[in-house]
């Protein structure tokens, strides 16, 4: 069984009593050892409580420092829904939920062009074309086309980004598979895309936009 450190004492102290009628230099020697252990053991304690009392402030302290993470995205929505506007919505939401979430789609609506299934990024903005007044995403296309020669690399059509330099049929095709599911928040995502490195976005990110 183990012996705590009571036991230990009193069982000193006993040696001590046995020996005092016989030898009563012995008696203080072992006192003085007593008195030794007593005050080693305190101070370790005391040691030990103070490296506790350190570990759990130092966790508290990294626990406050740790980024919370964000799972809410502020979007805006116009064109062919009932009630366009700016919407806050949870982190994964699908284009679909946001158009349920703006009073759904109006009857003149084009989804053509539309992947509904797309999850939605924070800041991003989103307009529903219609067919009565035209498509408005390439309407805005157009207009980005035309602003000196600036592509809008969420907006163009295959064609269109195959004219700018150092972007054949492939990569084309890969920029539009990547800004469905990603859409792009600034042009140097661009630089995501398979086959784009750091010398062909040299020669294009100036005659691209988001």
């Amino acid at each position: 069984m183990k012996k705590t450190n009571n036991d230990l004492i009193n069982h000193l102290i006993d040696c001590i009593r046995f020996q005092f009628a016989k030898d009563r230099k012995l008696k203080y020697k072992v006192a003085l050892v007593v008195v030794i252990f007593i005050g080693a053991t305190g101070i370790h304690m005391k040691s030990s409580n103070a490296d506790t009392i350190k570990l759990d402030k130092t966790e508290k302290v990294k626990e406050k420092e740790r980024p919370q993470a964000v799972d809410e995205f502020y979007i805006d929505i116009s064109g062919a829904v009932n009630s366009p506007g700016v919407y806050k919505v949870k982190k994964k939401t699908r284009v679909f939920e946001l158009i349920e979430k703006a009073g759904g789609l109006k009857s003149d609506a084009n989804l053509d062009a539309l992947n509904q299934a797309e999850f939605v990024q924070d800041g991003q903005k989103i307009v529903i074309p219609s067919n009565g007044g035209g498509d408005i995403t390439r309407e805005n296309e157009d207009k980005s086309n035309n602003d000196g020669g600036i592509i809008n690399i969420n907006l163009a059509d295959k064609s269109k980004l195959m004219s700018l330099p150092g972007v054949g049929d492939a990569i084309a095709q890969r920029i539009i598979d990547y800004r469905k599911d990603h859409r792009f928040s600034k042009v140097e995502d661009l630089k995501q895309v398979k086959g784009i490195g750091d010398a062909t976005f040299e020669k294009l990110k100036n005659m691209i936009t988001v």
